[in-house]
């Protein structure tokens, strides 16, 4: 027969899993439609257009140090746009190529699990890094295809990003909640 404390513990859990998901809504909702919509169209635009600015200064140099490392002769054509020299080809950067939404879902997910905010500011970042070094493997991919492999220079990688990035996202999550409940399971404290 089971008990009545069974029935309260599987209580808690889906009120702890429906409060997890309503922060993790409403922060979405917050970040979508009022982040992107009202301040990106205001006068505090400016702190957003400068990390916009450095993000994509920081993928340009990213990017273009490693193609040239790697022998592949590669060049800042004009502010978004990553010459390939030998074929001649162009790599255009785009806002939504620098993966920043991306980076935001990770954060909220983070923020919305329960734990300790000192171990979420130090989480939270790694988990940044991780998406941005994603996101410049990609570029490069497509600056290498350009030169070494033509024929699939023109594939989706949008999608091959996606699939690389949300697959981080969610094996860093999983190892959040697994090191949040093996802590909550050897009782350490922060």
């Amino acid at each position: 027969m089971l008990s009545l404390s069974y029935f309260s513990c599987l209580m808690d859990k889906k009120n702890a899993t429906l409060l997890f998901l309503g922060k993790l809504f409403a922060m979405y909702l917050l970040y979508m439609y009022v982040w992107k919509e009202i301040v990106w169209n205001s006068i505090f635009a400016k702190p957003w257009e400068l990390l916009h600015h450095f993000v994509l200064k920081a993928t340009m140099g990213f990017c273009l140090f490693f193609l040239n490392v790697l022998g592949y002769e590669a060049a800042e054509y004009s502010y978004r746009v990553i010459l390939m020299v030998k074929p001649n080809a162009t790599i255009t950067v785009q806002n939504y190529c620098l993966g920043l939404d991306v980076m935001a879902l990770f954060t909220m997910l983070i923020i919305a699990y329960p734990g300790p905010w000192k171990k979420k500011l130090f989480f939270i970042p790694i988990g940044i890094i991780g998406v941005f070094v994603i996101n410049q493997l990609r570029i490069m991919a497509i600056g290498i295809c350009f030169v070494d492999f033509i024929e699939y220079a023109w594939f989706d990688n949008h999608l091959y990003f996606n699939v690389a990035a949300y697959s981080f996202i969610f094996l860093m999550f999983v190892g959040w909640v697994n090191y949040l409940e093996k802590k909550n399971l050897t009782g350490i404290q922060d």
